[in-house]
């Protein structure tokens, strides 16, 4: 078992949004879509967008950790491991640690089938942890990763934290995701996470479709789901004028919604995307949640392109 330290900043996640008015405008855009590209491949580490994020590898001058602060982390692979870099986040009652990425020198080493990888982290000033997110940044070649199991072991007072785990991290098995969301489990029984349905409603304006990747980030009243690429829908061409793509997000359960965060990475102009709403709903429950959104994106705001908007909760039915 190899063991490596990791010193991380802490910052609660917070994907920049722009909330803008909405605008139903689409001369903008129109010409352009004639002459399409392919939509850009996003950065993985996008994935667990956070600008406190940083990596230092271990090296014999490492500063110790702070006793109060430090935990060791064991991942456990289990049939199929993975070549690319893995990274963790830790929430509590109190805010959220990371993202952190586990790596060493030779990330060859890491992550191998039935192989458990040991690591020390720094968690300051997040209260009781509830959950963490875990995840992959899958090249096209191997996506897939087998995750039998994360403990978490308070260096101090030995306290151990159970994730629930023995989930397929893969775009092409599964739920088709490279994240999972991991409660810890209390008195032997797991909170199991919650899996969201959400439906993007696409608008009627002319040329309204892109073939740009979309990813979405759901926030609530504990915490957010992390921003997810919205891979896997119910429809064989996402995205399509008028159409209605209904995907599926798995997290521990985030309470009362409040906002959903979206982004469109089209690379020009003939990949704008026109999004008339968001409807989240929760499994064994009537309500919806709607977020409405009206307008291109990107979008151009004071002279600046955002490529991501914040949208509030409209109420619900």
């Amino acid at each position: 078992m190899a063991s490596f330290t990791i010193l991380i900043s802490v910052g609660r996640e917070n994907p920049v949004g722009v909330s803008v008015p909405p605008s139903q405008e689409e001369s903008r855009v129109q010409g352009s879509k004639d002459h399409k590209e392919p939509a850009a491949e996003p950065e993985a580490s996008e994935l667990f967008h956070s600008a406190s994020a940083k990596e230092i590898r271990h090296s014999p001058s490492t500063e110790a950790l702070l006793a109060e602060d430090e935990w060791k982390v064991l991942v456990l692979t289990g049939s199929t491991g993975t070549q690319a870099s893995v990274t963790l986040c830790v929430y509590g009652d109190a805010g959220v640690t990371g993202p952190v990425r586990l790596s060493k020198d030779s990330p060859g080493q890491l992550f191998r089938p039935r192989q458990e990888d040991e690591f020390q982290v720094e968690v300051r000033n997040v209260g009781e942890i509830y959950k963490i997110r875990i995840g992959h940044h899958g090249p096209r070649g191997r996506p897939a990763w087998s995750l039998q199991r994360v403990t978490m072991q308070h260096m101090k007072s030995k306290k151990i934290l159970d994730f629930a785990t023995n989930v397929w991290l893969s775009q092409i098995q599964a739920g088709g995701d490279l994240v999972c969301e991991l409660p810890v489990i209390k008195e032997g029984q797991p909170i199991f996470p919650v899996r969201y349905h959400v439906d993007v409603y696409t608008g009627q304006l002319r040329q309204a479709e892109t073939e740009a990747d979309v990813s979405l980030c759901l926030y609530g009243q504990r915490g957010d789901s992390g921003l997810r690429l919205l891979h896997k829908s119910n429809m064989p061409v996402k995205f399509q004028r008028g159409q209605i793509d209904r995907f599926e997000v798995e997290a521990v359960s985030l309470g009362k919604l409040q906002k959903v965060l979206l982004r469109c990475e089209a690379r020009d102009e003939s990949q704008y995307w026109y999004c008339e709403k968001v409807v989240v709903r929760e499994p064994g429950t009537e309500s919806e949640s709607v977020f409405t959104c009206e307008r291109w994106i990107p979008f151009m705001s004071q002279g600046i392109i955002y490529s991501e908007i914040e949208l509030y909760h409209q109420g619900e039915d």
